[in-house]
Protein backbone atom coordinates (compact mmCIF):
# COMPACT_ATOMS: atom_id res chain seq x y z
CA UNK A 1 0.00 0.00 0.00
CA UNK A 2 1.20 3.77 -1.20
CA UNK A 3 1.86 5.99 1.90
CA UNK A 4 -0.16 9.03 0.50
CA UNK A 5 2.28 11.54 2.68
CA UNK A 6 5.04 10.10 1.25
CA UNK A 7 3.90 10.21 -2.28
CA UNK A 8 3.02 13.99 -2.01
CA UNK A 9 6.71 14.06 -0.69
CA UNK A 10 8.15 12.97 -4.15
CA UNK A 11 5.74 15.28 -6.43
CA UNK A 12 6.78 17.95 -4.64
CA UNK A 13 10.58 17.16 -4.75
CA UNK A 14 9.54 16.65 -8.69
CA UNK A 15 8.36 20.06 -9.11
CA UNK A 16 10.86 21.90 -7.77
CA UNK A 17 13.18 19.96 -9.59
CA UNK A 18 11.63 20.67 -12.83
CA UNK A 19 10.71 24.28 -11.83
CA UNK A 20 14.84 24.64 -10.85
CA UNK A 21 15.43 22.66 -14.62
CA UNK A 22 13.76 25.28 -16.00
CA UNK A 23 15.23 28.34 -14.49
CA UNK A 24 18.65 27.11 -15.02
CA UNK A 25 17.67 26.28 -18.85
CA UNK A 26 15.48 29.08 -20.21
CA UNK A 27 12.27 28.02 -21.57
CA UNK A 28 11.75 24.66 -23.19
CA UNK A 29 8.75 26.14 -25.72
CA UNK A 30 7.58 29.16 -26.83
CA UNK A 31 3.72 29.88 -27.52
CA UNK A 32 3.10 32.31 -30.27
CA UNK A 33 0.02 34.07 -31.45
CA UNK A 34 -1.85 31.89 -34.33
CA UNK A 35 -4.58 33.55 -36.44
CA UNK A 36 -7.59 31.52 -37.73
CA UNK A 37 -9.42 32.78 -40.95
CA UNK A 38 -12.09 31.65 -42.63
CA UNK A 39 -11.30 31.52 -46.68
CA UNK A 40 -15.07 30.91 -48.33
CA UNK A 41 -15.29 30.76 -51.89
CA UNK A 42 -17.87 32.98 -54.13
CA UNK A 43 -19.76 30.61 -57.11
CA UNK A 44 -19.82 32.47 -60.37
CA UNK A 45 -22.64 31.77 -62.22
CA UNK A 46 -22.71 31.49 -65.95
CA UNK A 47 -25.73 30.99 -68.43
CA UNK A 48 -25.21 28.97 -72.36
CA UNK A 49 -25.88 32.61 -73.99
CA UNK A 50 -26.01 36.28 -71.69
CA UNK A 51 -28.81 37.48 -74.25
CA UNK A 52 -31.62 35.10 -75.42
CA UNK A 53 -34.56 35.40 -77.18
CA UNK A 54 -37.71 33.37 -77.22
CA UNK A 55 -41.36 33.95 -79.08
CA UNK A 56 -44.96 34.38 -76.95
CA UNK A 57 -46.25 30.75 -75.69
CA UNK A 58 -42.41 29.41 -76.54
CA UNK A 59 -39.70 27.56 -74.19
CA UNK A 60 -36.21 28.83 -74.04
CA UNK A 61 -33.75 26.49 -71.75
CA UNK A 62 -30.72 28.42 -70.94
CA UNK A 63 -29.73 27.13 -66.70
CA UNK A 64 -27.41 28.45 -64.91
CA UNK A 65 -24.56 26.56 -64.45
CA UNK A 66 -22.09 26.89 -61.47
CA UNK A 67 -18.24 27.18 -60.93
CA UNK A 68 -18.72 24.87 -57.97
CA UNK A 69 -18.67 21.40 -58.89
CA UNK A 70 -19.13 19.41 -55.58
CA UNK A 71 -22.10 20.08 -53.80
CA UNK A 72 -22.88 23.29 -55.62
CA UNK A 73 -25.98 23.87 -53.81
CA UNK A 74 -29.48 24.79 -54.54
CA UNK A 75 -29.85 27.45 -57.15
CA UNK A 76 -33.23 29.65 -57.72
CA UNK A 77 -34.85 31.85 -60.39
CA UNK A 78 -36.36 34.69 -60.63
CA UNK A 79 -37.97 36.84 -63.60
CA UNK A 80 -38.39 41.00 -62.80
CA UNK A 81 -41.08 41.01 -65.11
CA UNK A 82 -43.25 37.40 -65.15
CA UNK A 83 -46.12 38.48 -66.94
CA UNK A 84 -43.65 39.23 -69.98
CA UNK A 85 -41.32 36.43 -69.11
CA UNK A 86 -41.88 33.17 -66.24
CA UNK A 87 -39.07 30.94 -64.95
CA UNK A 88 -39.63 27.81 -63.53
CA UNK A 89 -37.37 26.02 -60.68
CA UNK A 90 -34.86 24.24 -63.41
CA UNK A 91 -33.92 27.59 -64.88
CA UNK A 92 -36.97 27.15 -67.98
CA UNK A 93 -38.23 30.41 -69.62
CA UNK A 94 -41.80 31.12 -70.79
CA UNK A 95 -42.51 33.51 -73.24
CA UNK A 96 -45.75 35.34 -72.45
CA UNK A 97 -45.98 39.00 -74.20
CA UNK A 98 -44.06 41.11 -76.38
CA UNK A 99 -41.11 43.05 -74.11
CA UNK A 100 -38.04 42.17 -72.02
CA UNK A 101 -37.46 41.18 -68.81
CA UNK A 102 -34.16 40.17 -66.54
CA UNK A 103 -33.90 36.10 -65.56
CA UNK A 104 -31.70 36.15 -62.20
CA UNK A 105 -30.05 32.81 -60.54
CA UNK A 106 -29.05 32.66 -57.62
CA UNK A 107 -26.83 30.02 -55.81
CA UNK A 108 -27.42 29.63 -51.96
CA UNK A 109 -24.43 29.93 -49.17
CA UNK A 110 -23.24 26.64 -47.97
CA UNK A 111 -20.77 28.36 -45.36
CA UNK A 112 -18.07 27.97 -44.50
CA UNK A 113 -17.31 26.36 -48.02
CA UNK A 114 -18.67 29.20 -50.19
CA UNK A 115 -20.77 32.61 -50.22
CA UNK A 116 -24.07 33.24 -51.97
CA UNK A 117 -23.77 33.61 -55.91
CA UNK A 118 -26.15 35.39 -58.37
CA UNK A 119 -25.99 36.54 -62.41
CA UNK A 120 -28.32 37.58 -64.61
CA UNK A 121 -29.60 37.53 -68.07
CA UNK A 122 -31.44 39.69 -70.00
CA UNK A 123 -34.72 37.56 -72.77
CA UNK A 124 -36.74 39.15 -75.28
CA UNK A 125 -39.88 37.90 -75.90
CA UNK A 126 -40.65 38.09 -79.55
CA UNK A 127 -43.98 37.60 -82.13
CA UNK A 128 -43.66 33.63 -83.57
CA UNK A 129 -42.27 32.38 -86.58
CA UNK A 130 -45.07 32.95 -89.22
CA UNK A 131 -45.31 32.54 -93.34
CA UNK A 132 -47.70 34.15 -95.46
CA UNK A 133 -48.71 32.87 -98.92
CA UNK A 134 -48.28 35.93 -100.96
CA UNK A 135 -49.26 34.20 -104.52
CA UNK A 136 -51.42 31.17 -104.46
CA UNK A 137 -50.08 30.40 -108.40
CA UNK A 138 -47.94 31.56 -110.93
CA UNK A 139 -48.03 31.17 -114.60
CA UNK A 140 -44.60 31.78 -116.61
CA UNK A 141 -43.68 30.88 -120.51
CA UNK A 142 -40.49 29.24 -121.43
CA UNK A 143 -37.69 31.93 -121.97
CA UNK A 144 -39.23 34.58 -119.32
CA UNK A 145 -37.67 35.91 -117.13
CA UNK A 146 -38.90 35.30 -113.69
CA UNK A 147 -38.41 37.16 -110.75
CA UNK A 148 -41.17 36.89 -107.61
CA UNK A 149 -41.72 35.91 -104.17
CA UNK A 150 -44.44 33.60 -103.47
CA UNK A 151 -44.33 33.05 -99.48
CA UNK A 152 -43.07 36.23 -96.81
CA UNK A 153 -42.32 35.63 -93.53
CA UNK A 154 -42.29 37.40 -89.70
CA UNK A 155 -40.93 37.29 -86.44
CA UNK A 156 -39.26 34.21 -84.69
CA UNK A 157 -35.64 34.53 -83.48
CA UNK A 158 -32.90 36.63 -85.28
CA UNK A 159 -32.00 35.48 -89.08
CA UNK A 160 -34.72 33.90 -90.93
CA UNK A 161 -34.27 31.44 -94.26
CA UNK A 162 -35.79 29.67 -97.49
CA UNK A 163 -35.93 26.70 -98.10
CA UNK A 164 -38.48 24.80 -100.95
CA UNK A 165 -39.74 20.98 -101.65
CA UNK A 166 -39.56 20.05 -103.95
CA UNK A 167 -36.55 20.89 -105.98
CA UNK A 168 -36.70 23.66 -108.64
CA UNK A 169 -36.11 23.09 -111.85
CA UNK A 170 -37.20 25.00 -115.06
CA UNK A 171 -33.94 27.42 -114.96
CA UNK A 172 -35.22 28.23 -111.30
CA UNK A 173 -34.17 28.47 -108.34
CA UNK A 174 -35.00 30.12 -104.69
CA UNK A 175 -32.36 32.68 -102.87
CA UNK A 176 -32.71 31.14 -99.55
CA UNK A 177 -32.19 34.58 -97.51
CA UNK A 178 -35.46 36.75 -99.19
CA UNK A 179 -37.58 33.33 -100.54
CA UNK A 180 -37.45 35.31 -104.16
CA UNK A 181 -37.77 32.70 -107.17
CA UNK A 182 -36.22 33.90 -110.39
CA UNK A 183 -34.32 32.90 -113.36
CA UNK A 184 -35.04 32.35 -116.81
CA UNK A 185 -37.85 29.61 -117.23
CA UNK A 186 -36.92 26.42 -119.75
CA UNK A 187 -39.18 24.16 -120.97
CA UNK A 188 -42.66 23.57 -119.59
CA UNK A 189 -43.79 22.55 -116.50
CA UNK A 190 -47.53 21.41 -115.20
CA UNK A 191 -49.34 22.89 -112.25
CA UNK A 192 -47.18 21.89 -109.50
CA UNK A 193 -47.68 22.27 -106.16
CA UNK A 194 -44.14 23.58 -103.98
CA UNK A 195 -43.70 24.18 -100.12
CA UNK A 196 -41.44 26.96 -98.80
CA UNK A 197 -40.41 26.70 -95.73
CA UNK A 198 -38.84 29.88 -93.62
CA UNK A 199 -36.78 28.79 -90.71
CA UNK A 200 -35.56 31.14 -88.17
CA UNK A 201 -32.39 30.90 -86.01
CA UNK A 202 -32.95 29.69 -82.52
CA UNK A 203 -30.95 27.43 -80.66
CA UNK A 204 -30.65 24.75 -80.02
CA UNK A 205 -34.01 23.85 -82.41
CA UNK A 206 -34.79 26.54 -85.02
CA UNK A 207 -38.38 27.41 -85.46
CA UNK A 208 -40.33 26.76 -88.86
CA UNK A 209 -43.38 27.42 -90.84
CA UNK A 210 -44.35 26.66 -94.06
CA UNK A 211 -46.89 27.81 -96.94
CA UNK A 212 -47.29 26.36 -100.41
CA UNK A 213 -48.09 27.78 -104.06
CA UNK A 214 -48.46 26.45 -107.34
CA UNK A 215 -46.19 27.36 -110.34
CA UNK A 216 -47.03 26.19 -114.27
CA UNK A 217 -44.81 26.71 -117.56
CA UNK A 218 -46.46 27.00 -120.90
CA UNK A 219 -44.53 26.54 -124.25
CA UNK A 220 -43.16 30.18 -125.04
CA UNK A 221 -45.68 32.40 -126.95
CA UNK A 222 -45.41 31.56 -130.68
CA UNK A 223 -47.20 33.15 -133.51
CA UNK A 224 -48.15 30.82 -136.82
CA UNK A 225 -48.81 32.51 -140.20
CA UNK A 226 -51.96 30.46 -141.65
CA UNK A 227 -52.25 32.68 -144.60
CA UNK A 228 -48.90 34.34 -146.48
CA UNK A 229 -50.76 36.39 -148.76
CA UNK A 230 -54.57 37.28 -148.87
CA UNK A 231 -56.28 39.01 -152.01
CA UNK A 232 -60.33 40.51 -152.03
CA UNK A 233 -62.39 42.19 -154.51
CA UNK A 234 -63.59 45.43 -153.47
CA UNK A 235 -67.56 45.10 -152.43
CA UNK A 236 -66.16 41.71 -151.30
CA UNK A 237 -67.74 40.52 -147.61
CA UNK A 238 -64.18 39.21 -145.88
CA UNK A 239 -63.22 37.05 -143.44
CA UNK A 240 -60.40 35.53 -142.72
CA UNK A 241 -57.40 34.52 -139.90
CA UNK A 242 -53.95 35.15 -141.34
CA UNK A 243 -51.96 34.36 -138.16
CA UNK A 244 -52.84 32.22 -135.17
CA UNK A 245 -51.42 31.87 -131.65
CA UNK A 246 -50.55 29.25 -129.57
CA UNK A 247 -48.24 28.36 -125.62
CA UNK A 248 -47.55 31.98 -123.61
CA UNK A 249 -49.27 32.72 -120.33
CA UNK A 250 -52.95 33.82 -120.22
CA UNK A 251 -55.26 35.18 -122.93
CA UNK A 252 -53.66 36.25 -126.23
CA UNK A 253 -54.74 39.25 -127.91
CA UNK A 254 -53.91 40.33 -131.47
CA UNK A 255 -52.81 43.84 -133.48
CA UNK A 256 -51.67 44.79 -136.90
CA UNK A 257 -49.56 47.45 -138.14
CA UNK A 258 -49.85 49.14 -140.45
CA UNK A 259 -53.78 50.08 -139.39
CA UNK A 260 -56.23 48.25 -141.68
CA UNK A 261 -58.10 50.09 -143.67
CA UNK A 262 -60.78 50.06 -146.74
CA UNK A 263 -63.30 49.05 -143.95
CA UNK A 264 -61.61 46.41 -142.84
CA UNK A 265 -60.88 45.31 -139.22
CA UNK A 266 -59.01 43.08 -137.25
CA UNK A 267 -60.63 40.96 -133.93
CA UNK A 268 -57.94 41.45 -131.14
CA UNK A 269 -59.59 38.19 -129.62
CA UNK A 270 -59.16 35.93 -132.26
CA UNK A 271 -57.38 37.66 -134.85
CA UNK A 272 -59.74 37.51 -137.20
CA UNK A 273 -59.89 40.25 -140.25
CA UNK A 274 -63.29 40.88 -141.24
CA UNK A 275 -65.57 43.60 -143.00
CA UNK A 276 -66.59 44.66 -146.69
CA UNK A 277 -63.90 45.81 -148.48
CA UNK A 278 -63.83 49.17 -150.22
CA UNK A 279 -61.49 50.81 -152.31
CA UNK A 280 -58.49 49.84 -153.42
Amino acid sequence: MINISTWRKWLWCFVLLLGSAMTLAGPIFTITDVTVERVSETPTLTFASTTKSVVVNGVLANPAKSSIKADPGVITYKSSKPDIASVDAKGYVTGHLLGTATITATQAAALPAYLAGSASYVVTVVDALTATQVLAAQTQSSGDTVNFIPVTSSGGIGVRSYSISPALANGLSINATTGAISGTARGTLVATTYTVTVKDSATPTPHTASKTFSLTINDALTAIQSIAAQTQTSGDSVSFTPVTSSGGTGAHSYSISPALANDLNLNTTTGAISGTATGT
